[in-house]
Order: C-alpha cells, then structure tokens, then sequence
C-alpha cells in the first residue's frame, strides 16, 4: 500500500507541498466525452515531481473502467445528464460560499490530517476550505468547465475524475466530502470507492443545501417562482436535495452533526446571478419558457428597492455524516 499522497511510479523524494495544480483529466473516467480510458500512470508521470497525488496502486480502476482507451461506456445511454458541464466562470462567481466553520468541523473529526478528497466539488466551493487544514486535498469532478473556475489554492489539487472511479490510494483519504452533488452519482458504486479509498477510522459527510431563505419581502413571490414556475424544470433529484439527503441510503455509522448555515449579504444582480446557475434555469431557457424568468426578475427587483441594497440570504447546511 502507498503513502497517502505519493504517486506509486515517483515516491522517491515526491514533496509534500506544491504549487497551483492544472486541471487535469483523469485516464480512468472521461465523463465528458462518454468514454472510458485504461487506467495507467502514465498520464500523470509528466506531472508527477509536482502532483503529490495519491493513486490507487495497481493502477486499474477497480469500478470497471478496464476497456481500451476510446471505448464506450457500457451505461452511456443512461448516466443523467450533466446540466452544470457548461457555465463554470457562472457558477463560481455566484455560488454560495460554505462557512469556515463546517471545514474546521469535519477536519477536527478526521483521523489524519493527510488527504481530503472532495468529490463532485464543481468550481471547489469547499475545497479551497479543507486546503486550510489538510496536506492535501483532492477535488474531483466530471466537468473540466467546473475545474477551470476553481480558485487556486496551494494545498489543493483538481482532477478530473468520476464518483464511481476515485484516483485515491487504498486507504488513502483521511476524509471524503461530497457538497450538493451526491444525488447525480452511482451511490452503490460510489460507496464502494469510498470503502476502498477510506483510511481506518474515516469520515464521510454529504452536504446539501436547498433553496434560499429570503426576508420577508421577498419570500412569497420567490417561494412561487421556486415551487410552481421553475419547480417543473427540476430534475427529479432536486427532490433529494431539498430533502436534505434524508432520503438516500446512507449505511454507515451514522453521527449527529451540530447546525450550520450559509449567510450571504447579496445585492439584486447576485441573487439573480445565483438563481441563473440553477440546471432549473437552464432547463427552462431551453424549452422556450424565458418569459418565466424575466417576469420573476423584474417582480423581484420591484420589491427589492434599490439594486445596490444588500440583503440576507441564507441556506441550513443539512448533512449526512458517518465514520468508515
């Protein structure tokens, strides 16, 4: 088994701290593009020197991903659409920013302090807050346009990568977070890397966040717009999402976590900014109903009062937390 954070093929003197990482695609899952690729560590040896990554150490993807480069996926035709694969410059600058609070929280729960692995972590919202109190953290997410927004951090590398197929050693992660995003996966082949991947003792924490909470002069007419207009436009894992995760199979040991929440003073046009990254959205543009968004937007700025006025947002963090 491989030292968390040393690649197998340059261990020898592979440093521990590195600069701003690349975005870089990981040879095991090409979501993207629909294709699976051999696993080989190859792909990263020109990187090596620099990465401190944690690799699996047989180098074969042990989800499935065993077929020749450029081979199809076997459930191409069924994995669901990926509605945030484009629009990653949008989604953060206008995504909500977790609290300091919530990465002190889980690290303090974690047995090392070695990896933390972010899965799904789009333009790395809470990634760059674990790199303040991990070695190294890998985020991982099936969007190079998501990857390409992240904001650099010294302690954290991007890459490229599936769920289902975690470039991470046997053993190797400390932690393991998933915020707003463990609805889209496979979670039984999930769960199963995550097993795999868990140093002893491990956490696991699935984070979500529903819809914005409002003051009370805006509430009524966005609680319309969310529930009756756009509501139809949700795919239908929005439902797991603004349930909190209660409803997905979660079998670990299960810990209580203490309440948390995302607050922001926004202006009108970042609200707006934050609702337009919505898959909802996106969604409804593309089936013709723009005249549903422009009609909120301006009820909303109607009540809002002056666009400069900052007002209070705020989001309950809901989470699922357990211990490998």
């Amino acid at each position: 088994m491989l030292a968390a954070g040393i690649c197998k093929e340059c261990r020898q003197g592979a440093p521990r701290r590195h600069a701003r990482l690349p975005v870089w695609h990981t040879p095991a899952c090409d979501i993207e593009s629909g294709h699976q690729a051999q696993c080989c560590c190859e792909s990263w040896k020109s990187f090596c020197p620099d990465l401190s990554l944690s690799l699996k150490p047989d180098n074969v993807c042990v989800a499935g991903c065993h077929a020749g480069v450029g081979t199809p996926m076997e459930n191409e035709s069924k994995r669901p659409r990926n509605w945030f694969s484009q629009g990653g410059e949008a989604y953060a600058r206008f995504r909500p920013t977790y609290p300091p609070e919530l990465a002190r929280f889980l690290a303090g729960l974690a047995p090392g302090r070695a990896l933390a692995v972010d899965v799904g972590c789009g333009s790395g919202q809470l990634t760059g807050l674990l790199g303040e109190h991990f070695g190294m953290v890998l985020g991982l997410d099936p969007s190079a346009a998501q990857l390409a927004s992240a904001v650099p951090h010294p302690q954290v590398g991007y890459v490229c990568a599936a769920a289902e197929c975690l470039p991470v050693a046997d053993g190797g992660a400390d932690l393991i977070t998933v915020a707003q995003a463990a609805h889209w996966f496979d979670l039984s082949r999930f769960y199963a890397e995550v097993r795999r991947a868990a140093a002893p003792g491990a956490v696991l924490a699935l984070l979500s966040y529903g819809a914005p909470r409002l003051d009370e002069t805006l509430s009524a007419r966005f609680g319309r717009f969310y529930a009756d207009e756009i509501g139809p436009f949700w795919p239908a894992e929005r439902k797991l999402v603004d349930g909190g995760y209660a409803d997905l199979p979660f079998p670990f040991d299960e810990h209580a976590v203490p309440p948390m929440e995302i607050h922001a003073a926004w202006k009108l046009e970042e609200l707006l900014g934050y609702i337009s990254t919505w898959s909802a959205v996106r969604k409804a543009r593309e089936a013709g109903r723009e005249h549903l968004l422009t009609a909120f937007s301006v009820d909303l700025a109607e009540l809002w009062g002056s666009p400069g006025l900052r007002r209070h947002v705020r989001w309950p963090i809901r989470m699922r937390l357990g211990r490998l």
